[in-house]
């Protein structure tokens, strides 16, 4: 499984163009979706005011509608929430998902930025007197590329 490197800036460009190319990609078919998500509230929505006006009796259209009629419209409408309710609240947590990712990208970025800013964090030797667990990743990592061009040379 191939995994994000948060401190290494080409890896996090190349996931971040990867991120626009997918959500440009599906800007139609997200349009589409939003459309056929409107409909199906609205008819939902119609669905419920219908269902509920017949219940407490202020709609009576007996010679249009049968009790027939009526139940499997009561039938339609719960299984459509039945199936929608779960799919919105997973769309939500999702986005939620994909604005915590980047939020923390975004910290990891300011983190790494004054690690290479602060000479007394890259002057220590030691990573376990750093206070902070990410700024101990980063200095690692800063450690290690630097290993990394000793080497090539």
């Amino acid at each position: 499984m191939v995994s994000l490197n948060y401190l290494d800036q080409p890896s996090l460009l190349s996931w971040l163009e990867l991120r626009k190319l997918t959500f440009d990609m599906g800007k139609q078919y997200k349009m589409r979706l939003e459309y056929d998500m409107g409909c199906f509230i609205i008819l939902c929505l119609v669905e419920g005011i219908l269902l509920i006006l017949k219940a407490f009796n202020y709609l009576d259209w007996a010679p249009f509608i049968s009790t027939y009629h009526w139940i499997l419209l009561l039938i339609h409408f719960l299984v459509h929430v039945m199936f929608a309710v779960p799919a919105l609240i997973s769309a939500a947590r999702s986005n939620e998902q994909t604005a915590a990712q980047i939020a923390h990208f975004v910290r990891l970025r300011l983190i790494l930025q004054r690690v290479v800013r602060d000479g007394r964090v890259l002057q220590s030797n030691k990573p376990e007197d750093l206070l902070n667990r990410d700024i101990r990743k980063a200095m690692i990592y800063l450690n290690l590329q630097a290993t990394a061009k000793l080497i090539k040379r």
